[in-house]
């Protein structure tokens, strides 16, 4: 573009807005209602696709509340679906402020995991989770209190995160909400999990699974299956390992389920280097990487890159190993993870010490 064409499109700009602003408050609001009514027309076979624009022109309008929450909402849900985050991070934050009680529910907990699982931003999530457990409380919803107190053991560790864990399990059994309650087992297995309490882990992963069953809900039954296998992995049960980690991945695979597939993908690839495949775990491990940058999915990136440079090692390939950590070096840095980043650095020196490649200090 030319110095010519710039300078048209600035000076093009300033009229736009001069022209604006020249309107009454009044007159505006018209105008935005007009533009409302006009996306609702020329797309009336696709509301959800522009909602969130229809939403905005309402919002500024202000004379039809009620149908700017209804395509807030639309436009939330549509922009999540479709893994437009920062759209949806927009639409849901009003939804929280516009919604019906069930729907600022619904807000904050999109927004929770939003802001984890895809800005990698543990502050924001869990001012949502705190901002969820309120609400839960003021409105008497236990299972929302349940999945707030979920939430907040998943920014914590050890003893706190275990607390948290059973009084979510509790409430939520109080009320009978067997989804929550099936999260809740499901996340303290993973706490044990981490304490290489191997058996209690692979326990609680069970009941979850049964629990999910019970709930009709199959996203929890893979998700946890997954997990499954890697705790029947642990324990040396590896026919056991690789049917657990194939039945959760074909149900995630089945429903579609973007943001739980890279991780089940690493389940597999985990199970794939113990039985000696280590090809056939990077091609796992590429898969799954590429999903999650497809999807901004910023919580498991780091991860599957610091597996891939594991795998890298067991295939003979140093240089590539080393590769990978340096892009995970700035991402654990730049979100604060230095406990992360302490613990990869060592799993890698040891990998590369016990395979005499890389002596510790090339991973600083």
């Amino acid at each position: 573009m030319t110095s010519a064409e710039n300078a048209y499109l600035f000076r093009h700009a300033l009229l736009r807005d001069a022209a604006y602003d020249l309107h009454l408050p009044a007159e505006r609001a018209l105008l935005h209602e007009a533009a409302a009514e006009l996306l609702e027309t020329v797309h009336a076979d696709e509301l959800d696709a522009a909602a969130s624009e229809i939403a905005e022109h309402l919002r500024i309008s202000g004379r039809h509340p009620e149908r700017e929450r209804e395509y807030t909402v639309r436009g939330a849900r549509h922009a999540r679906d479709n893994y437009n985050h920062d759209v949806a991070l927009r639409l849901f934050k009003r939804q929280s402020e516009i919604g019906t009680p069930n729907e600022v529910i619904e807000a904050h907990q999109r927004l929770y995991g939003i802001l984890r699982a895809h800005f990698n931003d543990k502050h924001g999530a869990r001012r949502q989770a705190l901002a969820l457990w309120r609400v839960g409380r003021r409105q008497g919803v236990l299972e929302a209190v349940s999945h707030a107190l979920n939430y907040l053991a998943g920014l914590e560790r050890g003893a706190r995160a275990q607390r948290l864990l059973r009084r979510s399990f509790l409430l939520a059994k109080r009320a009978q909400a067997w989804l929550p309650a099936a999260l809740a087992v499901g996340n303290l297995g993973a706490t044990y999990a981490s304490e290489l309490d191997h058996r209690r882990a692979r326990r609680l992963f069970m009941y979850s699974i049964r629990m999910h069953r019970r709930a009709n809900n199959p996203l929890g039954e893979g998700f946890f299956l997954s997990a499954l296998s890697g705790q029947q992995r642990q324990l040396g049960d590896l026919a056991a390992a690789y049917r657990s980690a194939e039945e959760g991945m074909a149900i995630l695979e089945g429903l579609g389920a973007k943001r739980y597939l890279p991780t089940s993908y690493g389940h597999m690839a985990t199970v794939l280097e113990k039985l000696g495949r280590f090809d056939d775990a990077e091609q796992m491990l590429a898969k799954a990487e590429q999903l999650s940058v497809d999807i901004q999915l910023q919580h498991e990136l780091w991860k599957l890159r610091v597996h891939r440079a594991m795998v890298a090692l067991e295939r003979r390939k140093p240089a590539e190993a080393l590769a990978r950590w340096r892009t995970v070096v700035p991402m654990l840095i730049e979100a604060g993870e230095m406990h992360e980043l302490d613990v990869a650095r060592q799993d890698l020196q040891r990998a590369g010490e016990r395979l005499n490649l890389l002596a510790p200090q090339a991973w600083d």
